[in-house]
């Protein structure tokens, strides 16, 4: 009862402060400015866990790109390399002769077929046309995303009347909500229609909902609907039946939904019709002030557990854009370091909630065909780092996502392991799509040949379990830990110079080093990081079944390998060295340090436990 009675004074205190949301107050966590976006990634982007959009806030005809995080390209394939054995006997073969160069192009023949995985696409376009619009009739404009309850509104007068918009993404509806208001009845007057970027899509009424249905031109489906509640004035449809038209309404709710086919990493027999009229359903069951509270009672609680107070409230009374260029000038803004370290927490609840898949850093919210690396998950540190602040931050829960991405990623990893490796458990590489692709992709030689991913995802939900040591959850992935330490136990070879039981091939993301001819090269054996990656993933999987009481032959199996791998060694430089030999960095500056793992996230590194060690990092760290 005590618990309750707290997250109603949560949500009772959220909502009075949503409640005066239209007035600034300079310590509020918002980003606002007094002009529309004048491009894509100027707008506020709003999601529900899967299904995104951007607002750009303009008068004259909005444009509101919206994405599902299953539209992808393509369909479920194998991307492996059958020969894989072959070659990578092969590769190792020239790894212990130390002819890294050549050992770096027969490398990138274990690359995936076809050579990068797929791309990550927007859905749909709606599409609000606002009419009579004048831009020089417009004034008092402002556009505001508020963070504490995860609502834009925008707001403007034009031609003597006082225009507002509301827009959230809707987790418990899994809808999208623009609801128009204005101060005198009668005066919304707009056309809403779908684009897309699809030659495949088809646009029809049904209903009285504009809908749209397509393809991505291969395996998947997808669908979009849109429903108008509207009090008072007319509803009207275009004559191709492509557009809902409004005149003289005093407010109208628009309720976007949207949906794929996508059921797992091999699987796309879902409905995606179905799906996306049962949101459009259950959400058309409330009004608009209900689906403002369902949303408030779900986000506001969950955004105000942490808190950061740095003082400096008086800047936020300026404009986002005019405090950026005060920052630009030298000029300090404690406010803004807090803002922006809660709109991280508000990206990550936007993205990642439960039942959905994990967050993409490299696009949930896109507007082209494209994506900034095919809009991939990357694993090599991008998709790790977004999870770091999940438990330290009060959003544990957040973890769910990132443990059903892993578990999907386990299922494709095994054909990976069989199959192009020969192993018995579960690997991934640095990257992957929808399709859970498995097998290195790219070829890059500082990126490709890299199978650790597996191994630092479990330490991100391993880490879950250190703050809520609750043992059905740690029943739940010890089959992912089990998994992936099988693998580098079938996957590790000794040393025959030193002994040591090497990860080989072997690259540390994404630097290369000087070989003896002088030429660059990156594959390897035995890199630090993946020394510290496998002790950190034997050591919990130790822990777990041990606690759970299972495997002991397996643990010591892991005990015994977890004292053979190479200890950390200080390089020339008083440095600790990112490759078993103290070879030259081909960049001493390079923008990652995958070989301080072990000071963080992990903490094998400490300045009490390990201070020679921890001064090796600091040295690094002065030459990066």
């Amino acid at each position: 009862m005590k618990r309750l009675f707290l997250i109603g004074v949560v949500v009772a205190c959220a909502m009075l402060s949503y409640a005066q949301h239209g007035r600034l107050n300079g310590n509020e966590m918002c980003w606002w400015y007094d002009k529309p976006a004048t491009k894509y990634w100027e707008g506020l982007p709003v999601a529900t866990g899967r299904f995104a959009a951007m607002i750009g806030g303009k008068t004259g005809e909005e444009d509101i790109v919206f994405n599902d995080e299953t539209l992808w390209s393509g369909g479920p394939y194998d991307p492996n390399n059958l020969d894989g054995p072959q070659i990578l006997a092969n590769v190792r073969k020239l790894i212990l002769e130390k002819n890294y160069v050549e050992a770096n192009e027969e490398a990138m023949k274990l690359n995936s077929m076809p050579t990068s995985v797929q791309h990550y696409q927007p859905m749909g376009i709606l599409t609000i046309s606002f009419d009579d619009d004048r831009r020089d009739s417009v004034s008092n404009y402002k556009r505001k995303l508020s963070m504490d309850s995860a609502v834009v509104t925008i707001t403007y007068k034009e031609n003597g009347v006082n225009f507002k918009r509301e827009i959230f993404a809707s987790y418990p509806d899994q809808v999208i909500v623009v609801h128009l208001t204005a101060d005198k009845p009668g005066s919304i007057d707009i056309k809403a229609g779908f684009g897309s970027l699809r030659p495949s899509a088809q646009k029809k009424i049904v209903d009285g909902d504009l809908v749209m249905n397509g393809t991505n031109n291969a395996a998947l489906r997808w669908s979009a609907r849109l429903k108008s509640i509207v009090d008072g004035g007319t509803v009207t449809y275009g004559k191709e039946g492509d557009v809902i038209q409004i005149n003289r309404a005093d407010s109208v709710t628009l309720l976007l939904a949207g949906a794929t086919s996508w059921k797992s990493w091999n699987d796309v027999s879902a409905n995606e019709k179905a799906r996306c009229d049962q949101y459009i359903a259950k959400a058309a069951n409330y009004k608009y002030t209900e689906l403002e509270r369902r949303h408030l009672r779900d986000y506001m609680p969950l955004f105000a557990s942490c808190k950061l107070d740095l003082g400096g409230g008086a800047a936020g009374l300026l404009t986002t854009t005019e405090r950026m260029e005060k920052i630009k000038a030298g000029v300090a803004d404690p406010l803004y370091i807090a803002q922006y370290f809660q709109y991280g927490r508000y990206l990550m609840l936007a993205g990642a909630r439960e039942g959905t898949l994990a967050f993409n850093n490299h696009n949930m919210w896109l507007d082209n065909m494209e994506g900034r690396w095919q809009g991939r998950w990357t694993l090599n540190i991008n998709l790790e780092e977004c999870y770091w602040p999940v438990e330290s931050t009060n959003l544990a829960r957040l973890n769910e996502s990132l443990l059903l991405f892993t578990e999907e990623l386990a299922q494709a990893g095994r054909r990976t392991a069989r199959e192009l490796y020969n192993c018995r458990g579960w690997v991934a590489h640095h990257g992957t799509d929808i399709w859970f692709n498995t097998a290195p992709t790219d070829r890059n030689r500082e990126a490709t040949i890299w199978p650790m991913g597996g191994a630092w995802l479990m330490q991100q939900l391993y880490d879950h379990f250190q703050y809520d040591p609750d043992k059905k959850y740690l029943e739940r992935i010890y089959p992912l830990l089990k998994g992936s330490s099988e693998f580098f136990l079938d996957y590790l070879i000794a040393d025959p110079g030193t002994g040591y039981l090497v990860t080989c091939p072997s690259t540390s993301p994404e630097n290369s080093f000087v070989a003896a001819d002088g030429k660059p090269a990156a594959v390897t054996m035995g890199s630090t990081m993946d020394n510290e990656l496998l002790r950190n993933l034997f050591g919990h999987t130790i822990s777990a079944a041990r606690i759970l009481g299972k495997d002991r032959g397996l643990c010591a199996e892991l005990e015994n390998a977890s004292k053979r791998l190479p200890p950390f060694r200080i390089g020339k430089f008083g440095q600790l060295q990112e490759w078993m030999e103290d070879v030259q960095e081909t960049d001493t500056g390079h923008r990652h340090i995958s070989h301080l793992f072990a000071s963080y996230p992990d903490d094998a590194i400490t300045l009490r436990k390990t201070p020679g060690l921890a001064e090796a990092v600091r040295v690094v760290l002065g030459r990066r």
